[in-house]
């Protein structure tokens, strides 16, 4: 009577005890790979988020690389000069601003201690995939590295598209590397 309410074969070990093991471990399998998408899912956005404030700073710095050029002029005095650099100290602390808030559940991302991170993206134990983002991306540490370090980001979101994790408009997917192929057997000698 339990078959016709539940309209499956197999409801208990009793019912049928190998198809039963079976059906709980491909269950199982299933429920794993449903979280680890979602945990690829996490992952996307996370890297949005981070991705986000960079995004911000990059704008900024923008604007900063645009007021340096135009103090650069000596067409302007030094009370416009001295506007020019309170306005880049503002726009410093604005970058100093967005990399204190740019967090994902209350973890600092573009702060330097986003480090030897961990998700778990597939069924297996070994189907994990390391992220850091080790770069401070301050207005300090920026201005010492002169902002090379705005790409860590980047090459991390690559990275993720060579994996099939991460796609961008109007940018293909990176096509797999080839496998090497296995060395020929050696000729035999005559």
């Amino acid at each position: 009577q339990l078959r016709l309410a539940t309209g499956q074969r197999i409801n208990s070990a009793k019912d049928d005890a190998a198809g039963w093991v079976i059906g709980k471990g491909m269950e199982a399998q299933a429920r794993g790979l449903a979280q680890a998408l979602s945990n690829v899912g996490d992952a996307g956005s996370l890297i949005g988020v981070a991705d986000s404030g960079l995004q911000s700073i990059l704008d900024i710095l923008i604007t900063m690389k645009e007021k340096v050029t135009q103090a650069a002029s000596d067409t302007l005095g030094t009370n416009e000069r001295s506007a020019v650099e309170s306005q880049l100290d503002d726009l410093a602390s604005e970058i100093d601003s967005i990399v204190a808030q740019t967090t994902y559940n209350g973890v600092a991302l573009i702060d330097g201690t986003y480090t030897s991170k961990t998700f778990q993206i597939g069924a297996a134990t070994t189907d994990t995939m390391a992220v850091d983002i080790s770069s401070d991306h301050s207005a300090a540490s920026l201005a010492a590295s002169q902002g090379e370090q705005a790409l860590t980001l980047l090459r991390l979101a690559y990275l993720l598209a060579e994996c099939g994790f991460l796609s961008f408009e109007g940018v293909e997917k990176p096509a797999p590397a080839k496998q090497a192929e296995p060395p020929s057997p050696p000729l035999p000698k005559e």
